[in-house]
């Protein structure tokens, strides 16, 4: 999580340049997270309050991305459309929406800390399936975000 989180602010000055290079500097003055951190977080303290029952942990995470989303409500590279539409109105109507049938990157951008709390491959994928699911549950953002946290956990490069 924390490789992913530097990661991220490595790349925000990058983010929607098709740069491919590997020319880069590292740390400048105007590197900051992204949403995919701000969200990375909110996984995290999700899981982290559910002190390993996970029988809600859908509402957990539902509930940080909504209250991470409105104390960070303007991060560099900006939320997703979609994303922000669903938080707006989960917040409007005073209640979680459905998710919006996604298959873009944001999911697999924020799985990581699953990895950190299962104590099993098997409730790794149950977990990852569970929260990418939250918002992408078309079949390919949750396929996707397995695969990222899969990856991570394999050390294989995407």
């Amino acid at each position: 999580m924390i490789g992913a989180i530097i990661g991220d602010v490595v790349g925000s000055t990058l983010e929607f340049k098709n740069n491919k290079t590997k020319d880069f500097s590292l740390f400048e003055y105007n590197k900051e997270i992204t949403d995919d951190s701000i969200l990375t977080m909110a996984v995290f303290s999700a899981l982290e309050k559910c002190n390993n029952d996970y029988q809600n942990i859908g509402n957990f995470v539902a509930n940080e991305f909504i209250s991470f989303y409105k104390k960070y409500p303007n991060p560099m590279g900006a939320y997703g459309a979609s994303f922000e539409n669903w938080c707006i109105n989960s917040i409007k109507s005073n209640g979680i929406q459905p998710p919006y049938n996604s298959y873009g990157n944001g999911a697999a951008m924020r799985i990581s800390p699953v990895a950190y709390f299962s104590s099993s491959m098997e409730e790794c994928i149950k977990l990852s399936r569970i929260i990418t699911g939250i918002t992408h549950n078309h079949l390919e953002g949750i396929k996707g975000a397995e695969a990222n946290f899969i990856c991570y956990i394999y050390g294989i490069k995407l």
